[in-house]
């Protein structure tokens, strides 16, 4: 693979990143403003979290619990890819060198906030179906909060 188009996968992976914390912040937020502070058992809150950033204590459903988790997943899955993609391989006891730019141009601004805003619409669109389908088949990461 040329170097040039590495640098691109790796900052398209590199730039999930970012939306993920900020989406992991909006969750924590709208989790505070409109969880049920009392478990509603008929609608299935019935996970009872403490929200680290806010300290607030809500109820929430298998799914609603699953999200953040799988959210953080991505982010470290992002870098590590970033990382891997964006390495040049030399023979061992070589030094290992990135081969992203010191001073990117415009089209690494370009691919990142392109990569960014395509990662948001999917998980605008499809996040919420996602952690469903992940937690009615019992790989739920309810750990995270």
């Amino acid at each position: 693979m040329r170097r040039k188009f590495r640098s691109y996968i790796a900052v398209a992976f590199l730039a999930v990143c970012p939306v993920d914390l900020g989406v992991d912040f909006f969750l924590h937020y709208y989790y505070t403003a409109h969880r049920p502070t009392e478990a509603q058992p008929e609608l299935g809150r019935v996970y009872k979290r403490q929200l680290k950033l806010t300290g607030t204590t809500v109820y929430l459903t298998l799914a609603d619990t699953t999200a953040p988790g799988l959210l953080w997943m991505a982010s470290a899955s992002g870098v590590l890819l970033g990382i891997l993609i964006s390495e040049k391989r030399y023979p061992l006891g070589k030094q290992i060198e990135l081969t992203l730019p010191a001073k990117p141009g415009w089209e690494y601004y370009l691919i990142a906030l392109m990569s960014g805003a395509g990662y948001t619409a999917f998980l605008y669109f499809y996040g919420a179906r996602i952690a469903a389908f992940v937690a009615d088949h019992g790989f739920g990461t309810a750990w995270y909060f």
